[in-house]
């Protein structure tokens, strides 16, 4: 009776105390003083078991605390503790003494003489243990208190693991909530009706309206008036599955057009049917190479499309083939009875429920994978028309995590897989002041690994993973972020793919958490593939800076560089000089032989003038028949030797073109930096230099190099 009175007092705590810390500290403190122990505790594991931490402790009168000596403390060090856990279910000595040497060691140096410990068992593994010590006597314990201790050990064991679970569930949430403000691209939620329930951080943003405003919002409302008629129809036809995409432009509140590329699905939104949109802004695709990467293909959810009568599979997405692990060729022009994907009977009912409503709404089934593995699945799908045929499209998304969560929950995770899924990204989240990594799936797939291949994960597989100059200027960004001055650690860098080539990485995140000091605790972001799209703008940027018809730089790039070339000379006094060259009567070549022959004299006057200039050297088109040399680490004396020796060639040289010799000369002015004396150097002044001296050059006779004003 006194025990079920004790076991009814703790009850009652529990009850009244809603947070986890009060209950815990409250029933040690209740046990500990019935059972009148020198100490009670609670000790929890870390998450890989390598550690254990005291967390909770009552002590009785004269008794020292322990709870700070005992944090972090590694099972290594007492290899038999959880050995005897094992394999007794629980660790009893009246007499320490008698213990194994490791665990006697650690408990006679704080005078504990007799010891009681039951594991606490979290989904059925052991995570720490509650236990009794006694530094006065040695204490015997009874049946029918080591009954009561066992009872208690197994409700705190259920405290804790609901403690956990509530625990990963607000962790879960908060990832969701802030993966979704870190997400780029535009997130609508809207019920079936069109009217918006819920838009991300970048939409706001991006569009000029404030939440308030949007949740007052339809759909149609934020297209162009002029193309709403448009938007209606193409929204028709992708929410009947007949079209995929829309490139229809969305409108700022301001008027400002956004051109996008715009998919959608149907899911859930706290317990309402709804339409998840997701609308790439291609600004930026459109400036560079005016095409997007098409998201349909890495939507989350299996997408199937199969013939009617036949039910013969015609087209799956990306996601049907990985998530059931068969190739595009094995499921082509077969069934789902053939391949096994759904069970026999459960297939014809759906068949059946098919041919009677031409639709299948949110049905749950299982699905089985190449390799037998079973994926639990929430199944839709109707009758779609294309060219005068009939087809069954269905979608099925894979609920196979959520089944296994609190039925409470799973709304909340059905929404975050969907949003994370289906923007295609890898994310992260980093504890910044232990240094653990936790990556998703999709993180590792980018640099070519498998999740586990890179375990145990810390800031040193990022760090072992980027380039050395990148990581430098990632921790300057860093920093910088830290210390509040940008929003948001943004880099776009190069990481070692496991095939051993670099890949681009657009990298951004932001701090979710902070320690009370101001120290930055958690942060939070992603990864995206941008390899494809820097190759790209390697390409155009490589064709902007040169010309067209011989392929030497232009004049843009010449000054450019001309300004660094300037900041470095004012810096080290790097010694450069400047040659500007003009083919002597190249109009007459022109007039006497054709354009053609012209371009063809210069192609064959910079492929002269390339292989006589040092790897080193700069050689731009000035304009029309005029080039532009920079020579380093020469003044114009040993400059005009150089080009001197190439005019020598020149003379002397015939270039054919069909039946014609043609012969040619060049003029030339030559300047260098240092001339010029003053502080405020500027591009024009140097270039001014050697095209007056050209001009001389020309003017008194041409076929000739200028170097002084004393020439002209």
């Amino acid at each position: 009776m006194k025990n079920f009175k004790l076991i009814s007092k703790i009850a009652l705590t529990i009850i009244k105390n809603t947070h986890f810390d009060d209950q815990m500290n409250s029933i040690i403190e209740i046990i500990g003083q019935y059972t009148q122990v020198s100490r009670a505790y609670i000790f929890v594991d870390n998450n890989k078991n390598m550690t254990t931490s005291n967390i909770f402790e009552w002590c009785n009168a004269e008794i020292d605390s322990q709870i700070e000596l005992f944090q972090e403390l590694p099972y290594k060090t007492i290899p038999s503790w959880r050995q005897i856990l094992l394999k007794e279910g629980m660790i009893y000595s009246k007499n320490t003494m008698e213990l194994p040497e490791d665990i006697r060691a650690i408990l006679e140096s704080h005078n504990i003489l007799s010891i009681l410990v039951y594991p606490l068992y979290i989904s059925n593994e052991i995570r720490g243990f509650i236990g009794f010590d006694e530094c006065k006597v040695h204490r015997e314990w009874n049946e029918a208190n080591l009954n009561l201790i066992t009872t208690i050990s197994g409700i705190v064991s259920n405290l804790y693991e609901k403690h956990l679970s509530l625990k990963e569930i607000a962790e879960d949430k908060n990832n969701f909530n802030n993966f979704f403000k870190t997400m780029d691209d535009f997130v609508i939620i809207a019920n079936l009706n069109g009217e918006i329930l819920f838009a991300n951080d970048s939409t706001i943003k991006k569009l000029g309206y404030s939440m308030e405003e949007l949740l007052k919002m339809k759909i149609i409302e934020l297209y162009p008036t002029n193309k709403r008629k448009e938007a209606l129809k193409i929204l028709n036809s992708m929410f009947s599955g007949n079209q995929k995409i829309s490139l229809l432009e969305l409108v700022k509140k301001d008027g400002t057009i956004i051109p996008v590329e715009t998919r959608i699905w149907f899911g859930k939104w706290d317990n309402q049917e709804c339409i998840f949109g997701l609308s790439k802004n291609l600004s930026k695709e459109q400036e560079a190479l005016q095409k997007f990467t098409k998201l349909f293909d890495n939507n989350p959810a299996l997408m199937a499309v199969s013939s009617i009568p036949e039910m013969k599979i015609i087209d799956v997405n990306l996601a049907f083939i990985k998530k059931l692990g068969y190739s595009y060729d094995e499921l082509i022009g077969k069934t789902n009875i053939e391949l096994k994907i759904i069970d026999i009977q459960e297939n014809i009912k759906l068949y059946e429920q098919l041919k009677k409503t031409g639709k299948i709404q949110n049905t749950e089934l299982k699905a089985k994978s190449k390799s037998n593995h079973i994926l639990d699945g929430l199944l839709s799908g109707e009758i779609i028309k294309n060219q005068g045929k009939e087809y069954f499209l269905t979608v099925m998304v894979d609920i196979t995590k959520q089944k296994n969560l609190q039925k409470m929950y799973d709304n909340e995770r059905r929404r975050l897989r969907s949003i994370i899924k289906g923007s295609n990204l890898g994310t992260w989240e980093w504890n910044i002041k232990t240094g653990e990594l936790i990556f998703n799936k999709k993180w590792a797939e980018i640099i070519g690994y498998e999740l586990a291949e890179l375990e145990p994960i810390t800031i040193k597989t990022w760090e072992e993973s980027v380039h050395p100059k990148d990581l430098k200027k990632s921790n300057i960004l860093l920093e910088k972020h830290f210390k509040g001055e940008i929003e948001y650690y943004d880099i776009e860098c190069r990481m070692k793919h496991k095939n051993g080539t670099w890949i681009w990485v657009y990298d951004r995140g932001k701090v979710i958490e902070w320690e009370e000091n101001g120290n930055p605790l958690k942060m939070f972001g992603t990864h995206s593939d941008i390899s494809e799209k820097k190759e790209i703008e390697n390409k155009l940027l490589e064709i902007s800076i040169r010309d067209p018809l011989t392929n030497i730089y232009n004049r843009r790039y010449i000054y450019e560089r001309l300004t660094k070339d300037i900041e470095r000379f004012k810096r080290k006094k790097i010694m450069f000089s400047i040659s500007i060259i003009d083919i002597d009567f190249f109009k007459k070549i022109n007039d006497n032989y054709g354009h053609l022959a012209g371009d063809y004299i210069l192609k064959k006057f910079t492929s002269t003038l390339s292989k006589n200039l040092r790897k080193y050297d700069l050689l731009g088109r000035y304009g029309g028949e005029e080039f532009i040399i920079v020579t380093y680490d020469a003044d114009k004396e040993n400059t005009t030797g150089q080009i001197q020796k190439i005019l020598e060639i020149i003379r002397k040289k015939e270039f054919k073109y069909d039946n014609d010799n043609i012969k040619m000369t060049f003029s030339c002015g030559v300047s260098d930096i240092s001339e010029l004396h003053h502080k405020n150097i500027e591009i024009k002044e140097i270039v001014e230099k050697a095209d007056q001296r050209l001009y001389s050059a020309k003017k008194s006779g041409r076929n000739q190099i200028i170097f002084t004003e004393n020439k002209e």
